[in-house]
């Protein structure tokens, strides 16, 4: 694996001895550093130049691919790093200048930059300690082992290791610049150098013998999951990460920073007390490192001993620190280890230190040699306490712990020597124990990984040609061999081989496989190039193909980029961008035209005007922003209720007070947090007539009834009888009625005065239409990476560069449209430009495998984690997410149900939890004094069911012992088919909502504070759902999505209560309905319409991206005829006359009581649906009519299938009404009889309920796809999503009419798709006349008519029908039955009604700019008179400057000269242009003071100031400014003139419209008809009615649990019941 080979030979690959017999010598081609070598001598310019002789030195070997000799090796060993001369990197620092040039040559970006940064701690190692080190562990008695070095420079402690002791160690180095690293394996090429951070090293635990390194120190922590919690700097850090990696009486001596031993925060310290014995530490003074690092800092040497299992701590004390006072009386703390034991410390502590800060403790050093110093140290500590680990094996075999190389991924196999190994966690493990033949196509399909992994490399990383092709005739030859042995790589024994392996599907990809022949054929990687390597552009002719470029490579807009591609200053290009691209005065940042004019652009042009006054670059950005701005909609446009959110309280507090006749008394408040309206109300406004009479009722006041209109909510009075519950009909309805005149008041009232109406529109417009969508085109991206064999289409592009460009995004794109391809393309451009490191994907179950292949389809090169089904098991899931968080994956991929297993952390969790409470008790505080005490109760219920979720969460806390989600690195999460996640809770006032959950779903909860988690790491986004189907059931369903991804959105519009939401964009009706199983009547709420829909659809579609059918041109069959064909189907006698039962049966429901558990519509709804598909489904006893559907659609499938029989085509059957499984008669069983009668062989046939397992489905799916079940029964539900069968079908038969459009878009979605070799299919629909067929068709197309429009952006409809409904009602039922003819006429009237009025409200609105008009003429009249009084009074006072008499006084100097006069001005002005502010006072002029004002476009005007202002251009020339000025002051008399005819004008405009003040609409009368018809007619079809009202008193056992006596009555109408509101 790796290079081609596919086998590992690493350096610590470890053969151990028989026992007494030695081990051949390590290491005897390592570089042995000598005094000679003056390591550390010279000061900074000289170590530079040492430096730069290295790389020089190191950059032959390479190119010579040889290695180097004793020579080139003492050049490389004298490369001391960039910690000591940082200076080389300062652009300021002028003395280091010819330097910093020599190395910006020598060097590439990419090591520049890893250099700059090693700059924090590359201080290398004194020779003098590390010898020092090596005695003590001689002292200690390691003669030899496993030495890792963690942290390993150049590798300073090898060279200086005592020779014996290295020719017994096998060695590993990790070191984080690859330079460094790559001059450590040249000096120390047996050992294992790795170039990677030590945090993301792949090391087996309790592998090493010994720890050893100079470990780097600073204040900053790094990312291990293992050790976040503990947030360690990065020198504690090595101690407790590397402490992992050794043995149990394994050594770890490392030089640190003494704040490792001095400082108050213990943690670490405690940690290693309680698994390490301290053997000693030796504090070093501060000018150590002075020589070799050019740094002063006081640093320990910590040495330790990893104590065995169950072994209790021992040694010497140093978890504590102690005052010390030093020989001059200063006072520090200091480890209590070194307060105890002086000696241990070379130096005399002093307040002396610069390193961090001035005056902190520090070792000063006393004088004596240093090597001496140590030696003495040394001296005293413990002797001989080493144990070397004793290996007893019997013959030579592999140490079966191998640390794993670093190009092994997790979890793969590899061969090691020649044996068949499987990497687990950071090692290898032999594979002895399975079965010869499995391993031997293991061992086989390894040089076929490895060499496609190889062709791919050599694509992408601009390999010669020659290469290239090497690679791919490599690829050929390996699988040649393997398939000659084995058979396809996709045959079952092949693929359960290697089961496991992270690259096997890729492996899957290389073959075309055939399931039905078991034969396969080559993909096209084995003939041509899948990948193009696109070199980085270097150079462009155009300013604009420059941005394409950067947008490109960089994601944005990018200056600096573009000049470098240009080779030009952006000063000059940025004049050939005008209008292109735009400078954001909020961000700074520049911006595309389709980015900056685009969102909420009214809000953009507030902060455009604002900068543009200090800033004329922005002028541009005003005049932009203005020719863009949405069109204001006029007052019968917007749909304003009781309780929308953006209502201002003031305006509902003077309804209120208008509507009861009462000057004040009541107060209005609304809490946006909490969606909640409250009122108080004085004795007076309570005690109005209006309050109890007019406007309300004995039961129900106006002022509650407007309370509840406010929040929602319907009136329901309830009588306590026999202390239970019972609704009164009759003061309900009562209740009911009054609140909807209430509601039409309002909508009269609101607009009724015209100044609240123009500033209601105004803050209508303002708050919801100011955005202006913002369109995306990725035809510029080029995807690098990407396979050429695939082309994605436009939409998809678009798709990917608005993943790029916004937080979140929910493609909202028709199945089939390719959905899987824009997610996959996406993550890897968001990789690429560095903006997600761990993409995860969660997709359908069934989908796993196919998603993952169709990933390495589009990227073929893609490093990819695929989590099945079997990883998710317990006893492998915390393998799994170790794998997850330590591999640098392009892309994570699990399952649904998958995902819901990854447990978020208790913080994440408690922290979500403490809000709800937190909101609660708000909402709490809010009704604490409120009569309300139900609602008082209900909060106190809520907050205990959620402190009771919080105790079972901190238990379930102490048993989690898995990494979880936060520490897995996930950062950008890809959610495919998101509606499964749509039953998120809510919190309401309302009762219920019908479309949306009633119960909150667990795994929508759990995906919701995922997606929080996530956003919170990328400022708010990071997010993308896909669905086909983003609304179902109900518009309400946006609320959902939005939620997920808009919350910042919400919160803006004060819309992320869905109470707020609701009210804006909803017009919810309450109503009692029957529950589900019917066994009785509940309260329930429907959105009986959706109102102002542009301006939700624009909130929407900022995230959304929707793409429709109609929208795309996708390569999918055409539908015959362009519409599904309609099969009529007559009613027979009985049928009919069983709708005439139904009929009557609603009947009764309406008009008797009739216990719901035995009658109710949506048992009479279901019977209908079920005698329109079979009446024998409804009576066994029925015939089997000739002519029925079925029986056409029988003769129609088996046709079909005699007509394709050549191409073995398919068909698809959906029936939901019925199932094969039907006890007594089944439309399953009895349509698949007919169809083998007639000839059709049964093993042709098959029922989708017939498959349960995953494996099973697939399997039917590949018949399905091969030809051969060729008549495929299911319902929407087993059949719709995930069935990808498209490949032979030819036609699609809908049995019956399913309840949604989704649902009919998710059956069809079947047959019309990519995919389909068919170029042109057949739907049929079979429809029952007479029956409920019809009705539902219709319906259902007319609801799937007005989403289609919606989700495309129309926005003309402002008012939309919702789509969700569980039962057809009563008069629904009675239309079917009676023929309807006055559903017919009701139509007819409905949509003469519309029209006219739309003309009403042109109408209405046509008076309001009138009545507008007419109050701005007298305005204008009235200013323009004010105006020409002032006027003539300046004419009275204006002195003669004309001819010789020409004065001006100019800054205290008065003047005759016109020249001169004008000069001055000119360049006064030029001084002041472009700064903003007051008017400038330069003089007077003609009797009045003259001003300068700065304008836009860098001009500047004269202003005379009388009693008027009058402004002149000041121009280019000074003759030309004076007599602009001149012009000015004698125009005084046409000015006059002029505003004589404007006062004119202005009079007779007013008195024009004063005639038209108060038309009457033309065809008011036509319309009050109309109106008074509908009424009639609904009457007679009991539209406007309950459906049982008779009923409405039953209720149903959860709903009486809810409905307590709040208040007995005792006042003066203490006669009436006890009353309960709801």
């Amino acid at each position: 694996m790796g290079d081609g080979a596919g086998e590992i030979h690493p350096a610590p690959a470890r053969r151990i001895a028989k026992r007494h017999q030695e081990e051949p010598p390590k290491n005897l081609n390592s570089y042995r550093i000598a005094e000679a070598d003056r390591l550390g001598d010279g000061g900074p310019k000289q170590k530079f130049q040492q430096n730069l002789k290295a790389i020089k030195t190191l950059r032959t070997l390479d190119a010579e691919e040889r290695p180097a000799t004793p020579e080139e090796k003492s050049v490389l060993v004298k490369y001391v790093g960039w910690g000591a001369m940082p200076q080389v990197f300062d652009v300021d620092s002028t003395d280091w200048r010819k330097e910093q040039i020599q190395l910006s040559e020598i060097l590439s970006d990419d090591e520049h930059r890893s250099a700059r940064a090693t700059t924090l701690n590359a201080h290398y190692t004194a020779p003098v300690v590390i010898g020092a080190m090596y005695q003590a562990l001689n002292r200690f008695g390691f003669q030899g082992g496993r030495v890792l070095e963690p942290a390993c420079g150049i590798g300073h402690f090898v060279g200086l290791m005592p020779e014996e002791m290295l020719h017994r160690s096998t060695v590993t180095g990790i070191e984080i610049d690859p330079l460094t690293a790559r001059i450590a394996k040249v000096l120390y090429p047996d050992a294992d150098i790795r170039a990677q951070p030590f945090e993301q090293s792949k090391l087996a635990d309790g592998f090493y013998d010994l720890a050893i390194s100079n470990v780097p120190f600073g204040d900053y922590t790094v990312h291990d999951p293992r050790w976040n919690n503990y947030k360690f700097s990065i020198h504690d850090y090595f101690f407790a990460a590397a402490l992992e990696k050794v043995r149990p009486d394994g050594l770890l001596m490392f030089i640190t920073s003494r704040g490792t031993m001095d400082k108050l925060d213990s943690t670490l310290r405690e940690l290693l007390s309680t698994r390490t014995e301290l053997l000693g530490a030796i504090r070093l003074p501060n000018d150590a490192f002075k020589r070799n690092a050019g740094t002063e800092v006081t640093t320990d040497i910590i040495m330790l001993r990893k104590l065995r299992q169950g072994e209790p701590p021992v040694g010497a004390t140093w978890k504590e620190t102690a005052n010390f006072t030093n020989d001059l009386g200063d006072g520090f703390t200091l480890n209590e280890y070194f307060a105890t034991r002086p000696e241990m410390m070379l130096g005399k502590m002093r307040l002396a230190g610069r390193m961090y800060r001035d005056n902190e403790p520090t070792l000063e050093a006393d004088g004596r040699n240093l090597r001496d110093a140590l030696a003495q140290a040394v001296e005293r500590l413990p002797q001989n306490i080493y144990q070397a680990q004793v290996h007893q094996v019997a013959e030579p075999t592999l140490d079966q712990t191998i640390p794993a190389p670093d190009f092994v991924k997790p979890n793969a196999y590899c061969l090691h020597d020649g044996m068949v190994c499987i990497r687990d966690d950071a090692v290898l493990r032999q594979l002895t124990d399975m079965p010869s033949e499995t391993r031997s196509r293991i061992r086989n399909l390894i040089p076929v990984r490895d060499a496609v992994r190889s062709c791919l490399r050599s694509q992408m990383d601009g390999s010669d040609e020659g290469q290239v092709l090497e690679a791919r005739r490599q690829l050929n030859y390996a699988y040649d061999r393997f398939v000659g042995r084995f058979g396809p790589i996709n045959l079952r024994a092949n693929q359960r081989a290697f089961d496991g392996d992270p690259d096997l599907p890729l492996l899957l990809s290389l073959e075309n496989y055939n399931d039905e022949t078991k034969r396969a054929t080559k993909a096209t990687i084995f003939t041509e190039r899948t990948i193009h390597h696109r070199k980085p552009v270097e150079t462009v002719a155009e300013p604009k193909e420059a941005l394409l470029v950067s947008l490109n490579e960089q994601g944005r807009v990018d200056l600096d980029h573009m000049s470098g591609l240009l080779n030009k200053p952006a000063d000059e290009f940025l004049p050939d961008l005008k209008g292109i691209i735009f400078l954001n005065p909020q961000t700074n940042q520049w911006e595309t035209d389709d980015q900056y004019l685009s969102g909420n652009v009214r809000n953009k042009l507030v902060v455009a005007d604002a900068a543009a006054v200090t800033d004329a670059r922005f002028a541009e950005n005003v005049e932009a922003l203005k020719s863009i701005q949405p069109e204001d909609l006029p007052a019968t446009e917007i749909d304003v209720r009781l309780g929308a959110a953006w209502l201002p309280p003031d305006d509902v507090k003077q309804f209120i007070h208008k509507l009861l006749n009462v000057p004040s008394g009541v107060e209005v408040g609304h809490v946006h947090a909490l969606g909640s309206w409250h009122l108080n109300a004085n004795w007076e406004a309570k005690g109005a007539t209006a309050n109890t009479t007019d406007w309300g009722t004995d039961r129900y006041t106006a002022l509650e009834l407007i309370e509840d209109a406010l929040n929602l909510k319907t009136p329901t009075v309830y009588d306590m009888v026999d202390k239970k519950p019972v609704v009164n009909a009759q003061a309900t309805e009562a209740a009911r009625e009054k609140q909807e005149r209430i509601k039409e008041q309002f909508k009269e009232w609101v607009w009724s005065d015209d100044s609240r109406r123009e500033r209601l529109c105004r803050l209508y417009n303002d708050t919801f239409n100011h955005t202006r969508l913002r369109t995306f085109n990725g035809d510029h991206l080029t995807l690098p990476g990407a396979s050429g064999a695939i082309q994605l289409h436009g939409h998809q592009k678009a798709g990917v560069w608005r993943i790029l460009q916004t937080p979140n995004t929910l493609l909202a794109h028709v199945v089939g449209a390719g959905k899987t391809f824009t997610m996959v393309a996406a993550a890897m451009e968001l990789k690429r430009l560095g903006l997600a490191r761990k993409p995860m994907f969660a997709v359908p179950n069934h989908m796993l495998g196919q998603f993952s292949t169709e990933l390495l389809t589009l990227y073929p090169g893609a490093n990819i984690l695929v989590a099945g089904k079997e990883d998710f098991e317990s006893q492998n899931r915390k393998k799994l997410f170790s794998r997850i968080a330590t591999g640098n994956w392009d892309a994570v991929i699990v399952t649904h149900s998958g995902f819901e297993r990854i447990p978020l952390s208790y913080d994440t969790q408690k922290r979500f939890f403490d809000e709800q409470l937190h909101e609660l008790e708000m909402i709490r505080r809010e009704h604490a004094d409120t009569s309300n005490r139900r609602l008082v109760k209900e909060l106190e219920k809520a907050k205990k069911r959620l402190e009771a979720k919080l105790q079972a969460l901190a238990a379930e806390h102490k048993k989690d012992n898995t990494l979880t989600f936060e520490e897995l690195g996930v950062d950008r999460l890809f959610v495919d088919e998101a509606h499964y996640f749509k039953n998120l809770f809510y919190v309401t006032k309302m009762t219920r909502i019908a479309g949306l959950p009633q119960t909150a779903s667990e795994r929508a909860f759990d995906m919701y504070l995922k997606v929080r988690h996530v956003q919170s790491l990328n400022a708010g986004g990071g997010v993308v759902f896909a669905t086909g189907t983003p609304i179902a059931n109900s518009m309400a369903e946006m609320f959902t999505m939005q939620r997920y991804l808009q919350p910042d959105d919400l919160k803006k519009h004060n819309l992320h209560h869905f109470d707020s939401w609701a009210a804006t964009f909803g017009e919810p009706v309450t109503a009692m309905e029957l529950s589900p199983d019917g066994a009785g009547y509940r309260l329930n709420t429907r959105f009986a319409r959706f109102i102002n829909v542009p301006e939700l659809m624009q909130i929407f579609r900022q995230s959304a991206d929707v793409q429709t059918a109609a929208m795309l041109n996708l390569p999918r069959p055409k539908l015959d005829g362009e519409k599904p064909a309609v099969r009529n189907a007559p009613a027979t006698p009985e049928l009919k006359a069983f709708v005439q039962e139904l009929a009557k049966r609603a009947e009764r429901l309406k008009t008797n009581r009739v216990d719901p558990s035995e009658d109710n519509m949506l048992k009479i709804t279901s019977e209908g649906r079920k005698a329109a598909l079979d009446l024998r489904l409804m009576k066994p006893a029925a015939k089997d009519d000739p002519q029925g559907k079925v029986n056409q659609a029988v003769e129609n499938i088996f046709q079909i299938w005699q007509d394709t029989k050549p191409e073995r085509s398919a068909q698809l059957v959906f029936c939901d009404l019925s199932t094969p499984k039907d006890r007594g008669f089944s439309v399953y069983r009895d349509a698949a009889e007919k169809l083998e009668r007639l000839g059709v062989p049964s093993a042709e046939i098959a029922f989708i309920q017939e498959y349960d397992s995953d494996a099973s489905k697939l399997s039917l799916f590949r018949d399905v796809r091969a030809g051969k079940v060729r008549v495929l029964f299911g319902s929407t539900q087993k059949m719709g999503s995930g069935t990808n069968v498209q490949e032979r079908l030819i036609a699609l038969h809908h049995f019956d009419a399913p309840w949604r459009p989704a649902d009919v878009e998710q059956r069809e979605g079947r047959i019309l798709r990519q995919g389909n070799k068919n170029s042109t299919v057949q739907i049929f629909r079979y429809v029952t006349e007479g029956s409920f067929d019809a009705y539902m068709w219709q319906t259902l197309e007319t609801k799937a008519k007005f989403i289609a429009q919606v989700m495309s952006g129309d926005m003309t409809i402002r008012r939309l029908e919702d789509l969700d409904s569980a039962a057809l009602t009563y008069a629904e039922v009675k239309a079917i039955a009676s023929g309807n003819p006055l559903v017919i006429e009701k139509a007819q009237v409905d949509a003469e009604l519309i029209k006219l009025t739309r003309l009403r409200s042109a109408h209405a609105e046509e008076q309001y700019r009138i009545r507008t008009n007419l109050r701005r003429s007298h305005e204008d009249a009235e200013a323009f008179t004010g105006r020409l009084t002032n006027l003539r009074q300046d004419i009275a006072a204006r002195q003669d400057t004309s001819g010789d008499k020409f004065k001006i006084e100019l800054d205290g100097q008065n003047l005759d000269n016109r020249g001169i006069a004008g000069e001055l001005i000119v360049r006064r002005a030029e001084k002041i242009k472009n700064r903003f502010g007051d008017d400038v006072r330069i003089g007077r002029f003609a009797g009045f003071d003259l001003f300068l004002r700065p304008t836009y476009n860098n001009c500047v005007e004269m202003i005379v100031r009388g009693k008027n202002s009058y402004a002149a251009r000041v121009t280019d020339t000074a003759q030309g400014t004076i007599r602009s000025l001149e012009a000015n002051v004698q125009g005084f008399e046409e000015r006059a003139s002029r505003l004589e005819s404007d006062i004119t004008d202005a009079n007779k405009r007013a008195k024009e419209l004063e005639t038209k003040v108060g038309a009457h609409f033309e065809r008011e009368e036509r319309y009050q008809q109309l109106t008074r018809r509908q009424s009639e007619i609904e009457e007679k079809l009991d539209l406007t009615k309950n459906q049982a009202p008779s009923q409405v008193e039953s209720v149903s056992a959860d709903e009486s649990e809810k409905i307590k006596p709040e208040t007995v009555t005792k006042t003066a109408r203490a006669r009436r019941p006890a009353v309960v509101r709801v």
